[in-house]
């Protein structure tokens, strides 16, 4: 609901908007984002240069895809779940990003945290992307209980310190 009425407050808004965030890992205030909204606001506002939209478990690779499609100014994308409830991202957006090299040419750092880093065809995306886009940091992991923290950088994955948790979400 939200997202639709910033949208239709028209271009003259949307088209001048450079960062948003919305959700929040740890009270879980990000469940009612979904991919549909997302869609159309990654459309209506293609100038974006910073996303954080945190404690969106529902959001999947539909909303990841959009904001690389419409959004040719991002810098900086982080799409989180929350820590009771991973993320739907598998990977497909990921090989979208690493096939396109027209896609996300600005982005420097890309944060998808609480997702499910256990299924294969996410971790072989992050791995695959990493080797061709050696400057994008891309940072996963847990921020639950295990609170564990990734990142591959120029296809070398490294483990993280706990201040990557207030770094990332606080970005």
């Amino acid at each position: 609901k939200h997202l639709d009425e910033i949208i239709a407050t028209g271009p003259t808004l949307c088209h001048t908007l450079l960062h948003f965030a919305a959700g929040n890992c740890e009270t879980g205030n990000g469940d009612r984002l979904h991919d549909e909204a997302v869609i159309r606001f990654a459309a209506a506002a293609p100038n974006l240069v910073h996303v954080d939209l945190s404690g969106a478990p529902s959001l999947s690779d539909a909303s990841l895809a959009a904001l690389l499609e419409h959004c040719r100014e991002l810098q900086y994308l982080c799409i989180v779940g929350n820590d009771n409830e991973d993320g739907c991202i598998k990977g497909p957006a990921l090989d979208i990003l690493r096939e396109r090299p027209e896609l996300g040419q600005k982005l420097d750092t890309i944060c998808l945290v609480n997702q499910d880093t256990l299924q294969e065809e996410f971790k072989t995306a992050l791995e695959k992307l990493s080797s061709a886009r050696k400057n994008l940091a891309i940072q996963f992991g847990s921020f639950g209980m295990g609170r564990s923290a990734n990142a591959w950088l120029g296809g070398i994955l490294s483990y993280l310190t706990l201040a990557f948790d207030l770094q990332c979400l606080d970005r």
